[in-house]
């Protein structure tokens, strides 16, 4: 991976941006976390796990580590009503996903399944209709 400040061949110079990617400690949200801030964006980096995000971009020019559930409406209301006190955004990144549940389908509970709506089609409608 390039060191952050260099010219990314992808995506062109975007330095009035501000891009808030959820899921940002996966491998795909890190990786566009990254990239949009090569890109001279400033990220809003968003993930439910704490400590990995702060560990990941704890000090990360052009990158804000958010802790939050993006599946909790409270969350979704304060960080949109955030973000808007502070310049709005200019993009939204919809990543954050369970994509397994890591057990047999017949072992799978309702709380788990829930929990799998809830991270991969409940946040992308909370967060969009804020954003």
């Amino acid at each position: 991976m390039r060191e952050l400040g260099q010219a990314s061949p992808c995506l062109p110079p975007i330095s009035d941006a501000r891009v808030v990617v959820t899921g940002a400690v996966g491998l795909v949200g890190r990786r566009l976390a990254y990239r949009f801030a090569e890109a001279g964006a400033r990220v809003v980096a968003v993930d439910v796990d704490a400590p990995r995000l702060r560990k990941e971009f704890g000090g990360v020019a052009n990158v804000l580590p958010v802790p939050g559930d993006v599946a909790d409406e409270v969350f979704a209301d304060d960080l949109f009503i955030e973000l808007a006190a502070s310049g709005g955004i200019t993009a939204l990144v919809n990543n954050a996903a369970l994509t397994s549940l890591r057990v047999p389908f017949l072992q799978t509970t309702t709380a788990m399944f829930d929990d799998m709506l809830a991270a991969n089609l409940r946040s992308v409608y909370l967060l969009s209709q804020r954003a």
